[in-house]
């Protein structure tokens, strides 16, 4: 699986997403009793709380955290990487692109980018929770009132690897804004 994985991203990225999401788990559960019943869930764009509710809402959110990771996972590896090169092209939209006409080596290109932008979107996925927990439990331990710099930050980086890998399709098969215009 491994082996597989390499052809397209370091495995590192896999393996930092899976730490930084079960460091998080560990630090709720360490906390968890040191929290009061309830903690501050909801956060407006001041980042102010302006909703609260039970402590166990956490592990709602450590659900949630595990599934989407998961699933990003999953999807990586079955869908673009382990499928046939051909098939696989069929679960993505990229504009522009005429998935019938590309040949062997721009179908590899199309599925490495995408492997990665999905591998860095889920390391970046886990650090926004990770800073929203962090958030939420800081906040419900009065050390922090409000949400940090963090999470405005992580939200970006979340989007980013969507245009950056995109773009970069775009640029390796000279397509959309890169095609030669002759």
């Amino acid at each position: 699986m491994w082996r597989n994985i390499r052809q397209y991203y370091s495995p590192v990225l896999d393996l930092l997403t899976f730490i930084v999401m079960f460091s998080m788990i560990t630090y709720v559960s360490i906390s968890y009793s040191k929290l009061p019943t309830e903690i501050p869930i909801h956060f407006n764009m001041a980042g102010e709380a302006d909703g609260w509710g039970h402590k166990g809402t956490l592990f709602g959110l450590i659900l949630l955290n595990f599934h989407t990771v998961l699933l990003c996972f999953v999807l990586n590896y079955y869908l673009i990487i382990r499928s046939d090169k051909a098939d696989s092209l069929q679960f993505m939209n990229i504009p522009f692109l005429k998935k019938e006409e590309l040949t062997e080596g721009e179908i590899h290109t199309v599925k490495r980018n995408t492997a990665r932008m999905l591998a860095v979107s889920n390391l970046a996925i886990s650090l926004t929770f990770a800073s929203v927990y962090y958030d939420i439990i800081q906040n419900g331990l009065g050390k922090e009132n409000g949400l940090g710099f963090g999470v405005e930050v992580m939200i970006i980086l979340v989007f980013f690897p969507f245009i950056y890998y995109t773009l970069k399709i775009y640029r390796n098969l000279k397509i959309g804004p890169f095609r030669n215009r002759t």
